[in-house]
């Protein structure tokens, strides 16, 4: 398997606007969310990248929960508000 790719295929080229029509069909779905794919795929990630496994995986509702939720969580968790000795 070749780690880089520099030119594509006559057939590769052709087979592109499939290939977009079928991810941009998937990033426009608002359905409910598959959580057992989504956490095996992104456990597969990790272990990919040769990183530790998250202990926890948070569900959220949509990108912009994410968006918001993420750095509050970050920053409770540095600052612990409620832990006076930490």
């Amino acid at each position: 398997m070749p780690k880089r790719i520099d030119k594509l295929t006559e057939a590769q080229k052709a087979a592109m606007p499939g290939w977009a029509q079928k991810w941009i069909e998937i990033g426009l779905r608002t359905g409910a969310t598959d959580w057992a794919t989504f956490e095996h795929g992104a456990r597969e990630c990790y272990r990919f990248a040769k990183l530790g496994q998250p202990k926890v995986v948070v569900h959220v509702q949509s990108p912009l929960v994410l968006a918001l939720a993420a750095p509050l969580a970050g920053w409770l968790l540095d600052n612990r508000p409620w832990d006076k000795t930490a």
